[in-house]
């Protein structure tokens, strides 16, 4: 597994994470648990955006 791959895995964890807490608590972003669960999916969306723009090109997929 590449470093893109196990980055784009995280994203689509802490993506289907929030998603899923989002609708138990039936739209009640303040609570705690969605706003670290969207946290980390911010973070794993950042590392990404990194990964992008320190890979040349052709590396990128």
């Amino acid at each position: 597994m590449t470093d893109k791959d196990i980055l784009l895995n995280d994203i689509t964890y802490f993506r289907e994470k929030l998603e899923y807490l989002i609708k138990v608590r039936e739209g009640n972003l303040v609570s705690e648990d969605i706003i670290e669960a969207g946290k980390r999916f911010n973070d794993a969306l950042n590392k990404y955006n990194r990964f992008l723009n320190r890979t040349p090109n052709k590396d990128k997929g």
